[in-house]
């Protein structure tokens, strides 16, 4: 399965008798130039040349051939591609067995023509100072698998490994979809828990003691906290499936953004913060979807407010750059540890300093807030120093694109 086992031998006999060859023409001309009485020259050295060349060259070749020997016991597809030209010179027995192909299948052609452009598009584009990819999850064959490409050989040739991720993912599926169903089936009954509750606590059936009304708001405010994260299930299953649906039309955000820091006042009393807003005083007006915005915004103040220190300030800042706008929250609290940083977006992301306990949440609005930016056709990014606060930032475009609404509306239908 490699390039050079084929024609190895040939080529290594070929170069020794051309080296021989080179060697009795020059040897008889410098001779027949001399009287030096070595007539058994030319041949004596062009014959040892054409027996050791081979050797030596056979040696090299089975030496560039061992260093592959490992792969073939891999379970996961493994390839070497000549970096300049995408030609495949390796591939091991899981590789074949991932294409679905028998022999030496791709040996001496070009990954470039043979695989979507979204399987080794990276590869192609990867740069000449660079030792190595991150891994890119990727399907092929209904399979799903992760690629990862190294540098060997000095840069002359990469290493191309696709993990099969195939039962993690499936495992993963299964596991959103029970919780799903799950929280289907419990948010009925708690919405029902709640109306009773919140009937209670209107005295519609009479008054009650005071140790009692105490008693019951506790029990009505964890019942709003599991009805939020029940929500906050859904719409992240919602997400994942692409099954978010968009309504894009014309809206003012210096007026939402301005409408959710009202709404949002309880929340900024409890924690005793003042909001600076800034940049928001005149209209600026984008075509998207504004509930969808509302919610990054709500998630992102909630998070601020549950982050900073008691009596501090928030800022809240709107501007507009070349086709879109920026929108900015910043806390001056206490900031995310660095090594928490690299989970901030992941589904029930637990900090080191959450203490979710005292603050509540499900660890699910940050994820939230990214797969509603992405699916609008922006993008989301934070910068935090731990003890100096946080500040996230989103970018949207001015008007969504039409792709990602007919992308949406298909999903929502196939859903349906």
């Amino acid at each position: 399965m490699n390039e050079n086992a084929g024609f190895s031998t040939r080529s290594a006999l070929l170069s020794g008798i051309a080296f021989g060859a080179i060697w009795y023409v020059g040897a008889q001309t410098i001779l027949a130039s001399s009287a030096l009485p070595l007539t058994s020259l030319p041949i004596s050295g062009a014959l040892f040349l054409a027996a050791s060349i081979p050797a030596f060259l056979l040696r090299q070749g089975r030496a560039k051939e061992d260093q592959f020997t490992a792969f073939d016991f891999l379970d996961d597809p493994v390839w070497v591609i000549q970096r300049t030209n995408g030609r495949v010179c390796y591939e091991n027995s899981a590789a074949l067995q991932c294409i679905g192909r028998t022999g030496d299948a791709l040996i001496g052609r070009s990954v470039w023509d043979i695989w979507p452009t979204e399987n080794c598009g990276d590869l192609r584009g990867m740069p000449s100072e660079s030792k190595s990819l991150d891994p890119k999850p990727i399907q092929m064959e209904g399979r799903h698998f992760l690629a990862v490409a190294k540098d060997i050989d000095d840069g002359e040739r990469v290493m191309l490994m696709y993990r099969d991720v195939s039962t993690d993912v499936a495992q993963r599926k299964m596991a959103e979809e029970c919780m799903a169903t799950v929280s289907h089936e419990l948010r009925s009954p708690l919405t029902s828990i709640k109306g009773s509750m919140g009937l209670l606590l209107s005295n519609a059936s009479g008054d009650m003691s005071a140790s009692a009304r105490k008693l019951l708001s506790v029990a009505h405010r964890n019942a709003d906290r599991m009805s939020h994260i029940l929500n906050d299930i859904l719409e992240t299953q919602k997400i994942a499936e692409g099954r978010m649906a968009i309504d894009p039309r014309v809206f003012d955000l210096a007026a939402l953004l301005r409408d959710v820091i009202d709404t949002s006042a309880l929340i900024f009393q409890r924690f005793d913060l003042t909001i600076d807003l800034v940049g928001a005083d005149a209209p600026v007006w984008l075509n998207s979807d504004a509930h969808r915005i509302m919610q990054v915004l709500d998630n992102l103040l909630t998070n601020a407010a549950k982050f900073s220190r008691t009596g501090g300030t928030i800022t809240v800042s709107l501007k507009t750059s070349a086709g879109g706008v920026i929108l900015c929250v910043q806390d001056y609290g206490i900031g995310i540890p660095q090594n928490d940083q690299n989970k901030v977006f992941e589904r029930f992301a637990d900090m080191t300093n959450s203490n979710r306990g005292r603050n509540g949440g499900s660890g699910l609005g940050l994820s939230i807030c990214k797969g509603i930016v992405d699916t609008l056709g922006g993008r989301i990014e934070f910068e935090s120093r731990e003890g100096a606060g946080t500040v996230f930032q989103v970018s949207l475009p001015r008007q969504i694109g039409t792709s990602i609404t007919l992308r949406a509306t298909e999903n929502m239908q196939n859903a349906g």
